[in-house]
Order: structure tokens, then sequence, then C-alpha cells
């Protein structure tokens, strides 16, 4: 399996054909209701072969598939890796037996709770994602969390913190939300500089 990063002008259909996979599977395997992507976002690929797209190199593969450029060397032992072309065909191997991680949502509360809670959480999972920071139309972070306790108990713990950043809003998710900062250069660049400064 490997990941296939969303760019502009990429459809699920045009991810489809690339890699010879049924648009209900890509939806199915990423828990996609909708056919709407946006480019960044990351669609797991259930395939243990590779198609060499242009500029790609072991370390790219290596990267998208979650393997080292070693278990990538070894499972390819007739294709010398500066000799990658486009259209390719690379086996990705099968690395079932690897420690997968455990993913816990929190929703900020009181730094007393906070504390005490993350601490009963923490043993169980490799990282902890923090709930929830909302963004405007101009990519400013529109809520203002007491979320500081919260992160150095998740990081104390060897658990690494993570913030969610959500459109959600008083109607439900808001696709056009996540359009308008989304496709507005500005509004984007704002939107990762505050998520920076979380």
């Amino acid at each position: 399996m490997f990941v296939h990063t969303v760019q502009s002008g990429d459809t699920l259909f045009s991810i489809s054909r690339r890699y010879g996979l049924p648009v209900d599977r890509i939806r199915s395997v990423n828990g996609l209701e909708e056919t709407n992507i946006v480019p960044g976002q990351a669609l797991l690929i259930p395939l243990y072969e590779y198609t060499v797209q242009p500029n790609d190199t072991y370390a790219v593969i290596a990267v998208k598939s979650y393997v080292s450029q070693m278990q990538l060397m070894q499972a390819n032992p007739s294709i010398l890796p500066n000799r990658l072309q486009t259209g390719m065909k690379v086996r990705i191997p099968d690395i079932s037996n690897y420690l997968a991680g455990t993913l816990q949502f929190y929703v900020i509360r009181t730094p007393e709770a906070d504390r005490a809670l993350i601490n009963d959480y923490a043993p169980y999972s490799s990282a902890i994602s923090l709930f929830e920071y909302h963004f405007g139309p101009n990519g400013d972070i529109l809520n203002d969390l007491n979320d500081k306790t919260a992160i150095e108990t998740t990081w104390k713990n060897r658990v690494r913190p993570l913030a969610v950043i959500t459109n959600l809003t008083g109607g439900g998710f808001s696709s056009d939300l996540a359009h308008q900062v989304l496709q507005n250069p500005s509004a984007r660049t704002n939107l990762v500089n505050n998520i920076s400064c979380i």
C-alpha cells in the first residue's frame, strides 16, 4: 500500500485510472462518502505494485509506501535505483507485521481535566488529536483553546499531540469554507502560518 497526495486537477476518476483501481475501492479504503477531494489530501492506495511516475526516486516511493529504501530494493532486486523510468512497475513489500500506532481524539476541557484524562489514556496511545481548532474564510484560527496543559501533558507521556483543524461550523462540515480557504493562496498561507503557531 502507498499514499497518493492529491494534486491540483486530480479527481478520484483520474487517480483511479492512474493506478488501475475502481473509484469505489479508493472511496471505501479512505472512508470517503463523497467524491470531493482537495489538493494536499492524502489517499491510501491499496496496491502492492506501484507504477513509477515522472521524477520518482526510490526515496520518494519509499516515503509514499511507508517502507525503507532498503526494503524497496530487497523487494525489487532486478531494478537498479538509478535506472527508474516512468511506467516501470515497482513491488511494494507487504510489511503487515509492523507496529501499528493508535490515535485518540480528545476534546480540550480544563487544565486539570486535560492533565488527568490524558495521563489515563496516554499509555494506550501513540498520538492524541486535540479537538478542535476552527478556521475562518481568511485562514484565521477562530477559537482560542486553553490547550497548553493538554499539549505539555501529551509530550510528557511520550505521545504525539496532533491539532485537529476543522471546517466544522454550526451547520455541519462546510465544504464551501474549506474550498474558499484552500483555493485562495493568501488565506491558505495565513492558515498554514496560524497552524504553525498552535
